[in-house]
């Protein structure tokens, strides 16, 4: 084994573990997440219904909802339809 073999080994390692990491983080996500498809939440300054999920696999892994945003009436809004909620803000669920 060489230096250049080293340093490629080494890399293949350290790239496995990112790998294993990544996996590990998705998996707390899912298994924490309690909300579906079509459930209304709210976070510190907005109220939307879910339509997809994204995962935030950072320091804090947690879930991304992409939502249709509501007015206070539950009505969408019309000048900004859609808003992003992080699973870490959200306040309260309404199921509805």
């Amino acid at each position: 084994m060489n230096l250049q073999e080293l340093k490629t080994k080494e890399q293949d390692l350290e790239n496995e573990k990112d790998s294993k990491i990544k996996l590990l983080r998705k998996e707390y996500v899912i298994l924490n997440d309690p909300y579906k498809i079509g459930d209304v939440i709210k976070d510190h300054h907005q109220t939307g219904r879910i339509i997809s999920k994204k995962y935030n696999l950072g320091a804090q892994p947690c879930c991304v909802y992409y939502c249709h945003k509501l007015t206070k009436k539950g009505e969408i809004n019309k000048t900004n339809p859609v808003c992003y909620i992080y699973q870490s803000n959200i306040k309260q669920q309404n199921n509805d």
